[in-house]
């Protein structure tokens, strides 16, 4: 099997300004979360650990591609970056819990609502955490 086709392919759409915009990785990390919940969990109903494992993978995909590509920007001003995470964790957060409750139509998706976007956001600012301060050491050369 050839990689190189699939590497141009992969380059050629990089440079398609859509594919490089923060509400356009937003809007896929979200519709992969959803398309998570429709077929792993309500229409296969697999082991519940893949689900969740996918869960927390595309999420943290998600933050990670955003802090590499549109926010990259915001390197040296810190406290915006972080803001930044935190309030796309509550969006996307609230988004998959407002899905949820149709979903699911149950008593728990109604309480899902508080806590479903705080523990996105949390998460999300910990994943732009981590990458930010491993940049910061890799820079400055604390890290082999």
């Amino acid at each position: 099997m050839e990689i190189e086709p699939l590497y141009k392919f992969i380059k050629s759409a990089s440079r398609i300004r859509l594919f490089r915009s923060a509400s356009f990785i937003i809007f896929a990390g979200v519709g992969l979360l959803v398309l998570n919940e429709y077929f792993l969990r309500i229409r296969f109903s697999v082991w519940p650990a893949v689900p969740y494992i996918f869960y927390w993978l595309v999420i943290a995909i998600t933050f990670s591609a955003l802090l590499l590509i549109p926010w990259r920007r915001y390197e040296e001003d810190s406290e915006r970056l972080m803001v930044e995470s935190f309030i796309t964790g509550l969006a996307i957060g609230l988004v998959i819990a407002i899905y949820k409750i149709f979903a699911y139509y149950q008593l728990w998706t109604l309480f899902n609502l508080l806590a479903e976007p705080i523990r996105t956001a949390l998460f999300g600012l910990l994943v732009i955490w981590v990458l930010k301060e491993k940049s910061r050491a890799l820079a400055t050369g604390q890290i082999a």
